[in-house]
């Protein structure tokens, strides 16, 4: 089981890698997102999806605002974290800029215990669906009260859905695992990244059909993955890179 996380995680971060370098971002809107970075070549192909959603030179100030408090929005372990995002919520629906400090700018914190990710993960959910225009149906607790989030946040617009769009990308980037990220890949993409990290090379034309038909027939990617880096050519490749970096101590 050990072992399997670890080549997961593995082929996470190289794929994370592989995503940094496929297109290197502006300054000025990776700011926009400034807590949510580490760095400005964080800002990814979701980022400028959510971006295009509206001009940010013609939305409404207020707009602007609670973009900036989105942004800003920090540490789903912290004991205003619910109370926080319930602000953020409202402010989204009722166009308006909070006139107070609403958003706590905090330290990271990554101890997040499951039932509490998942809480989150279900608003970031929620959140997308809505942004994307999808009928939410069923009501959610938030404020300790039980609502309606189409009530909430009222009727759509692009500034709104921007918004909780933005809210969605950020409450994800705190609870989503490692692998619910490589879920989320577009297939081909994922088989590229298995390959580029486990034997440092994309696949041949071949092997990439093959793959993507083992796809759709209901192979599991974690399966692919243990079969890619437990090939020959991956473990020789490893022995490869010990011998290298153990003549160059």
């Amino acid at each position: 089981m050990r072992s399997n996380l670890m080549v997961l995680c593995a082929a996470v971060l190289t794929l994370s890698h592989a995503e940094t370098r496929a297109g290197a971002p502006s300054d000025e809107p990776a700011r926009a997102w400034r807590n949510v970075l580490y760095d400005p070549t964080h800002y990814d192909d979701e980022m400028r999806a959510i971006d295009a959603m509206v001009n940010r030179d013609t939305i409404e100030p207020w707009a602007h605002h609670v973009r900036a408090l989105i942004s800003r929005f920090d540490a789903v372990s912290h004991y205003k974290a619910e109370e926080n995002m319930a602000l953020l919520i409202r402010a989204i629906g009722e166009q308006t800029y909070p006139g107070y400090p609403a958003v706590d700018v905090l330290t990271r914190s990554w101890q997040v215990d499951e039932d509490r990710r998942r809480h989150f993960a279900d608003w970031a959910r929620v959140l997308a669906e809505w942004a994307a225009g999808q009928p939410i149906g069923q009501e959610h607790m938030i404020d300790g009260e039980t609502r309606s989030l189409s009530l909430i946040l009222g009727e759509r617009t692009d500034e709104k859905a921007w918004l909780a769009a933005s809210l969605s990308k950020t409450l994800r980037s705190f609870v989503e695992t490692p692998a619910e990220r490589v879920q989320r890949l577009e297939a081909e993409t994922f088989v590229r990244g298995v390959y580029r990290a486990a034997l440092g090379r994309d696949p041949s034309g071949d092997d990439l059909s093959f793959r993507l038909r083992e796809l759709e027939m209901g192979k599991r990617r974690g399966e692919l993955i243990e079969e890619v880096y437990g090939s020959e050519e991956a473990a020789n490749r490893r022995l490869y890179q010990i011998l290298e970096r153990s003549e160059n101590e």
